[in-house]
């Protein structure tokens, strides 16, 4: 890690024997040679050397609650942890992460709120990185927890910081690999997606044989129950 040593109301500067808490080597350009500047706007600039290098703009979802982001690919879900670390605490909008994003660890400095969670057709083994979330809203398609699609994707334990209620549905649908819904105990009640008004659907995913990781929900669910094609 590096630490600010020299801050001003638009640059900080880092040096090699300290760090900042909210930036990890892992999102860092591992090609520069220290000290250099971080502006606020997260524009980087060498010590002495006129040129400048530039992290991805912020992206929606930290700007504002209400809008939504997007990231498909691994270096963009580490760019996006940098700013996230930024805001720990902080409520972030609804997220999707898809495609080619293989390992979620970048993330695991950062807690807060986030309005929705869509994790689709990753790469993903696990979701380690998300422990930090300990409340969900939920996303425009009325789901608090929306994982689909994902091939490799063995556990759900990555969610276990999550407590209470969540005003969402609940969907696991057509991963390959999970065995378990575990790691989901601390939701203690559902609303309901917007798939004919679902509280929890899951479906197709072909090795999964038990729902121990609902065992924390208490009372009625609002909307429908619906299991099938699986294990």
């Amino acid at each position: 890690w590096l630490k600010g040593v020299r801050e001003s109301s638009s640059f900080v500067e880092f040096t090699p024997d300290r760090a900042p808490s909210a930036l990890s080597q892992s999102v860092m350009p591992r090609h520069l040679t220290l000290p250099w500047l971080i502006s606020t706007s997260f524009a980087l600039a060498m010590v002495g050397v006129s040129a400048d290098l530039s992290l991805p703009p912020d992206m929606p979802c930290l700007r504002s609650s209400s809008e939504s982001c997007t990231i498909g690919r691994q270096a963009d879900l580490e760019a996006f942890a940098a700013q996230l670390l930024l805001r720990n605490g902080s409520e972030v909008g609804p997220l999707t992460i898809q495609d080619e994003v293989n390992d979620l660890q970048p993330l695991s400095g950062w807690s807060g709120a986030m309005k929705g969670l869509l994790i689709n057709n990753t790469r993903l083994a696990s979701l380690r990185g998300l422990k930090g979330i300990w409340s969900l809203g939920s996303g425009s398609d009325g789901y608090s927890i929306h994982i689909a699609d994902n091939k490799e994707l063995l556990k759900l334990e990555g969610l276990a910081g999550l407590k209470g209620d969540l005003p969402g549905g609940l969907c696991i649908e057509n991963n390959a690999k999970l065995v378990s819904p575990e790691g989901l105990e601390g939701i203690t009640s559902l609303g309901r997606g917007t798939r004919d008004g679902t509280s929890i659907y899951m479906s197709g995913n072909v090795e999964l044989r038990n729902l121990h990781g609902l065992s924390g929900l208490r009372g009625d669910l609002p909307g429908i129950l619906w299991i099938e094609n699986n294990a």
